[in-house]
């Protein structure tokens, strides 16, 4: 007996617009076919064809569906595992991962059937695609948990929370199983696998080749992203934008962050880096800013006398201040009592001038 899934332990961020929309273009659709007027010449013109690739009907038949029941258990799963996609994603990229992985799952159903010799053969629902977003949550919140309930009878039982990892691993288990025990059954397991595959896949090629960068991945996967405080949050960013050598969202972040705690304050090293970003980005007077709190802060470290040069440098370049610059060059000089790096080249400029 499979546990039921009833709720994720994954808050999301923001709403998941574009989950909505989906779940609404089911529904729609499907209560159109059956009260619109002639089912079975609406089916036969959009379902997909194992005998007859064509765009329209690889689109149209992951928003159609054989009946009620399945309707709603893919909307279910689709509602439960989609959102935390769609804020990982975002909406537009969310969107075509759904439709793509629709595609890969009824292309891999249709290769399967041609390998057997199979007659062709009709294929409509949305379980590729909605396997597609299973497949990218196993990937990207693996230690997130579950919760179930087994049926007693008509009644629920609860079970624990299951880990996500877990929990979907067993669904693909079950696939591959009832595939090989029901062969000639009317639901396209095959589908399922290949769905589930792709979003996996692609998720982690995304990721484990950094083509994309996930801020704060090791929260990600506990399904805990949405439950960091503001500056946990910026430093996952911050971390993205020095992988990735982009630094133009620091400022804008860094900006809402003080907006938001205006008493923010990271470790040396870390407020050095987040200086650093604003800095790369061409935010002169953030910067100085953001490098003079380290000085404010911590004076006496190594980190705030980098700070201070740095400070300097802009000062006395993009700033065109050089008062200001000759002020924190003295500063760097004190503050370090004249040793190391900092000093020694704060002592060069201010002999230089």
């Amino acid at each position: 007996m499979f546990p039921i899934p009833y709720a994720v332990t994954n808050p999301t961020r923001r709403l998941p617009f574009m989950l909505f929309c989906l779940i609404a273009a089911n529904v729609a659709i499907h209560f159109g076919a059956v009260h619109g007027g002639d089912y079975i010449h609406f089916h036969e013109q959009l379902a997909f064809k194992t005998d007859e690739v064509r765009l329209t009907t690889l689109l149209a038949s992951e928003f159609m569906h054989g009946g009620w029941m399945h309707l709603i258990g893919n909307m279910w799963f689709l509602w439960l595992f989609g959102a935390n996609i769609e804020d990982m994603m975002g909406r537009p990229g969310f969107v075509a991962f759904y439709l793509a992985g629709g595609i890969v799952a009824t292309l891999a159903f249709k290769l399967a059937q041609d390998l057997a010799g199979a007659p062709s053969v009709s294929l409509v629902g949305a379980s590729g695609a909605i396997s597609a977003v299973m497949g990218g949550y196993f990937v990207l919140f693996p230690r997130s948990k579950v919760k179930t309930f087994f049926l007693l009878l008509i009644f629920p039982v609860p079970f624990f929370p299951i880990p996500a990892w877990f929990f979907l691993g067993l669904y693909m288990v079950m696939q591959f199983v009832s595939m090989r025990m029901m062969e000639y059954s009317n639901v396209a397991y095959m589908a399922h696998v290949g769905g589930f595959a792709f979003g996996a896949g692609v998720v982690y090629l995304l990721t484990a080749t950094r083509a994309v960068i996930v801020p704060n991945f090791d929260a990600v996967k506990r399904g805990q992203a949405a439950l960091l405080g503001p500056q946990e949050a910026f430093l996952g960013r911050l971390e993205a934008a020095y992988e990735k050598k982009q630094f133009g969202s620091i400022p804008e972040l860094y900006r809402a962050l003080m907006d938001q705690v205006p008493d923010a304050m990271f470790e040396p090293c870390e407020q050095l880096k987040v200086a650093g970003a604003i800095h790369a980005a061409k935010e002169y007077a953030m910067a100085v800013e953001a490098y003079r709190r380290l000085m404010e802060f911590f004076p006496e470290t190594p980190e705030a006398h980098r700070a201070g040069l740095q400070s300097a440098k802009i000062l006395g370049g993009a700033l065109r201040s050089p008062a200001s610059e000759k002020a924190y060059l003295e500063w760097v000089v004190r503050a370090a009592k004249g040793q190391g790096p900092a000093a020694e080249e704060a002592k060069a400029l201010l002999a230089a001038r």
